[in-house]
Formats: structure tokens, sequence, C-alpha cells
């Protein structure tokens, strides 16, 4: 409700009626930006109205003339797609990875559910695993923050992800589906109730696993609030950018952001894939020893063969683990 503060009007007395008699109720707007076509998540049914309440940094939200946005922008097929912006989250506002041979087991005291102090981790642990999918004040889901009420302890996160593990009804959204948009999809449960995140640790983030950290300085260039926590959130199409690092020299996102990007040195085999190729190629002639040939592009015009997808959906990088430099 206004009173003129924040430019608001003290006589638009638009909400007349017996409960409100003369007030003046504005609608609390998101500052939003066009989601690229890029980025668009594959079920766009279930993304919320841009006006709905408690939206965070990062999230999307479909649009349909309200808040500015347009009825017409068709942006990912038929919807309209925006990003939630704002001033971007300090990096110090998501859980530290652990070092590998931390095994503590602790809920946080800062984290409750957006929009209600009193739903905190000893609320999650009520209602376990149910309530582990809350999305924070910070924007961080329950089963990142409350470890010991979820069960995701980092002393947990000593085996590879359950390769048996996909989403309710499709086989083929396993746990490699659920990592490249693990803010969304880690939350998703299998057949038998099973949550991604307790089937895939690696994939979902929850684990003492990696021995790299991602580059603070580094972002897209010419846009510093796309870091290696951007790249994260949608891991499957973000780390193959060209961005830079601190010293401005060009850098891809993999190299960079290995804990984004899901390919720290101690995890797996470090070893190339047999049976990796180039997508969409007759012949499986373009392979590792192909990437191998010609890996790392000086600049963005040269050849860039650690970014080729592959028929299997991974990117050379993941699979070419050393013909990439990907793993120790």
């Amino acid at each position: 409700e206004g009173d003129g503060e924040c430019g608001t009007d003290q006589r638009l007395d638009n909400c007349n009626n017996a409960a409100n008699q003369g007030a003046d109720i504005y609608r609390l707007c998101p500052e939003l930006e066009v989601l690229d076509a890029a980025d668009c998540p594959e079920e766009v049914d279930t993304i919320p109205d841009c006006t709905t309440l408690g939206l965070q940094f990062g999230d999307l939200c479909a649009g349909d003339g309200e808040c500015g946005t347009s009825q017409s922008l068709n942006n990912c097929g038929d919807a309209d797609v925006y990003r939630v912006g704002g001033p971007t989250p300090s990096p110090t506002s998501a859980r530290p990875t652990p070092s590998p041979a931390e095994t503590a087991c602790f809920d946080s005291d800062a984290w409750f559910k957006n929009n209600d102090p009193s739903k905190d981790c000893a609320w999650v642990a009520a209602f376990s695993p149910e309530r582990c999918d809350a999305r924070g004040w910070d924007g961080l889901f329950a089963y990142q923050m409350c470890h010991a009420a979820c069960g995701t302890c980092p002393s947990a996160c000593d085996a590879d992800d359950d390769a048996t593990w996909h989403r309710s009804g499709d086989s083929t959204r396993d746990c490699a589906w659920a990592a490249e948009a693990y803010k969304v999809r880690c939350t998703r449960l299998s057949d038998d109730g099973t949550p991604a995140f307790h089937a895939c640790p690696y994939a979902c983030r929850v684990c003492a696993w990696c021995d790299d950290v991602d580059a603070d300085e580094w972002h897209l260039e010419n846009d510093e609030a796309k870091n290696c926590l951007w790249v994260a959130e949608a891991s499957g199409i973000r780390c193959n950018k060209w961005g830079v690092d601190g010293a401005g020299e060009l850098q891809l996102a993999f190299q960079a952001c290995p804990n984004a990007c899901r390919v720290c040195s101690n995890y797996g085999a470090c070893e190339d894939d047999d049976e990796w190729y180039k997508a969409n190629e007759e012949t499986p002639d373009k392979n590792c020893d192909w990437v191998g040939a010609v890996p790392f592009p000086e600049g963005l015009d040269d050849p860039n063969r650690c970014t080729a997808r592959g028929w299997d959906g991974r990117f050379a990088f993941e699979a070419c683990r050393t013909a990439c430099q990907t793993c120790g």
C-alpha cells in the first residue's frame, strides 16, 4: 500500500471497498531481464508468473504483460520467459565447498524458507525429505543448507551418482540430466519417491567432492554478474561460454569453473572415453583423439573442440578428460 513514498500516489484510491476504504494498492514487480533463448528450460508450463511473491535473484518467471513484460516475446517457444535480476548475490551467501576430508554434518543456523523465518532447518527436519525442496531466502534449497535434516551430509558422498536413478516416468532424465540445471531439477523424484539430491549427490552439488576452486574473478566479458555461480545454475548450456579472467585474458568457463562444470580433477577416472564422439556425425571419427589434436583454442574464432557436444549429450571436456586436461 502506498502513501506517497517511493513515488506512490496518496489519492489513487484504486481499492475502495468494505475492506479497503480508499486504499492505494500497488503491485510489487521484480527487476526482470529477458531470458536468452539458449537458456530456455525444457519445461515452461511450470514456470511461475512474474508477479509471484518470493521470486529470488536468478529465478525464471513467465510474463503476460504485467510488470512491463511482453505478451508476444515468444523467446521460449510460445512463452515469454524472464529471469529475475537485481543486485548479484554475494558468492559468500552460498555454502563453501568443504574439503574432501570434511565429515562434519550440520544444519545452517542462518537458513530459513523464503518469507518465513520461523521455517528453519528444524522445521525441515520435522517433515523430511518432503520439505527439503523448500527454497530459502538466499535462493538455496533446504537440501543444500540443512544437511543433517535432509540427509545430504558431506560424509555420505563417498560414491558416484546412482546410475539407475531417473525422474519418475522418464528413464532418459537421469543424474546427468539433473546436473545440467541442478537448481530446478534436483528436487525431482524417481518412481519410488527418491529425490535427485539423494541419488545424485555429485550432480546436485551436495558433496565434499571437489579439490578445485572456481575462479572468483572469471566472468563473461562485459558482464561481471555472469560468473561461475551463474555458470553452475545451468551448467549444461553455459560451461562452453567464453569469459575473461582477472587479468582480462580469454578463458572458457569449464577451465575457470571446474566446480560449477563438474570437471573436478579428483573425480572419476583420468582417461578419455573410447565411446564418445561428436554428435551428428555419420561415423565416429571425431572422437577424443580428434579433440586432443586441437583441444584449446586461442581465441573466439579458433577451433573449439573441447566444447563439442557428443552423441550422448556430454561435452568433450566431460568425456575426453585427458585430451581436455580436466583431471589430475
